[in-house]
């Protein structure tokens, strides 16, 4: 008996029960086929797809002479090992979220002009608006749309200041967009899912703020957009 064979096997079989119960998949579900589709693990994409025709082979090919017909080798066992390791101990909210440290962030009594400068400049698309470490408003492109549109305050006067335009910034008066709030604890792949259900519900979610427990009354602790979570690999 091969034991650096077992152990692959043993390794495999570990594998797809933690994912299983990770993602709650039905028992129709392939759990190594599952992840092969999540984004996050597209970096060793093609050698846990090699895993699983050896797993197959390996499962479904007699023995002879009680031997195996290929060996596994360390380096898979080793890749196996890693896949389960971030599996049990997976990525966060916290972990990919943007710092409000490193976000542009304005308040009601700042200029909006100067802001839509920095906009441009850095290719932001959307400022948050705070109070007190909470957020009360964002400020966007679309902002900027509506207030033209409306004709009731020009945005680029640069004595408008964000109160004057404060109608406007509310979380929930963002006609083309949406925002949400998520805990810092929760899993990458329910922010993914957050982006995903909302996208199937012709929603576009502008920002996701991280707050302790995902909470819009709470401190907010950073935020995440849609490219941040496209960017997730649990590998890097």
């Amino acid at each position: 008996m091969n034991r650096k064979t077992d152990l692959f096997l043993d390794k495999y079989k570990e594998l797809e029960a933690i994912v299983a119960v990770e993602y709650q998949l039905s028992n129709s579900e392939s759990s190594v086929s599952y992840i092969l589709r999540k984004p996050e693990f597209r970096s060793i994409k093609l050698e846990l797809d090699y895993c699983r025709e050896v797993r197959n082979l390996l499962s479904h090919m007699p023995q002879v002479n009680k031997r195996y017909a290929v060996e596994p080798t360390d380096e898979m066992i080793a890749l196996l090992e890693r896949v389960i390791e971030k599996i049990k101990n997976p990525k966060r909210a916290g972990d990919i979220c943007i710092p409000l440290s490193e976000v542009c962030t304005k308040k009601m009594n700042d200029f909006v002009f100067p802001a839509i400068l920095e906009m441009n400049e850095k290719e932001y698309t959307h400022v948050p608006i705070m109070e007190k470490d909470l957020v009360v408003g964002v400020f966007s492109e679309n902002t900027i749309l509506r207030c033209l549109v409306d004709e009731e305050m020009e945005p680029l006067d640069k004595a408008v200041k964000f109160s004057d335009i404060k109608k406007y910034l509310p979380i929930d008066h963002h006609k083309a967009e949406s925002f949400r709030f998520i805990e810092y604890n929760a899993l990458v792949s329910e922010v993914e899912e957050l982006f995903t259900e909302a996208l199937k519900q012709d929603d576009r979610i502008g920002l996701v703020f991280v707050t302790r427990n995902g909470k819009p009354t709470e401190k907010v602790l950073g935020i995440i957009s849609a490219w941040d979570v496209a960017g997730v690999d649990v590998f890097e």
